[in-house]
């Protein structure tokens, strides 16, 4: 993510506030996606 950040910032022409919504969002849709594989194999591992 740290690699893409300055190609989107230039890109779309954001500023560094911009760059931390992304990174948020990222954050944010990364961690769902794994505690929804979590809830999903958790049961029949436990």
């Amino acid at each position: 993510m740290n690699i893409a950040l300055p190609h989107i910032q230039d890109a779309l022409k954001f500023s560094t506030t911009d760059l931390t919504w992304v990174v948020s969002a990222y954050t944010l849709t990364f961690k769902s996606d794994l505690d929804s594989l979590a809830g999903v194999s958790g049961p029949g591992i436990g």
